[in-house]
């Protein structure tokens, strides 16, 4: 699968960075590391399973799953 960057570039889909955006999601949010960790694990897999589908997907699409899937969890997110 390819993301689409902001400016247009193409880059192929990294499930490291995609795990890191989302730990930085929750430490943002005010969670402690460990919970963090959970929150990422769990996230992570539920984004990647609905993503596989796709060629391609954007990184504000993948910022907006990130922030559906975080309020699910914390009802208090954003």
């Amino acid at each position: 699968m390819k993301v689409i960057k902001r400016d247009g570039r193409e880059e192929d889909f990294s499930s490291n960075k995609l795990k890191s955006s989302i730990h930085n999601a929750c430490l943002g949010a005010g969670l402690d590391v460990k919970k963090a960790k959970e929150i990422e694990k769990k996230v992570s897999i539920r984004i990647i399973r609905g993503l596989k589908s796709r060629r391609e997907v954007s990184t504000m699409m993948i910022v907006r799953y990130i922030e559906k899937e975080l309020k699910k969890i914390n009802k208090d997110y954003l």
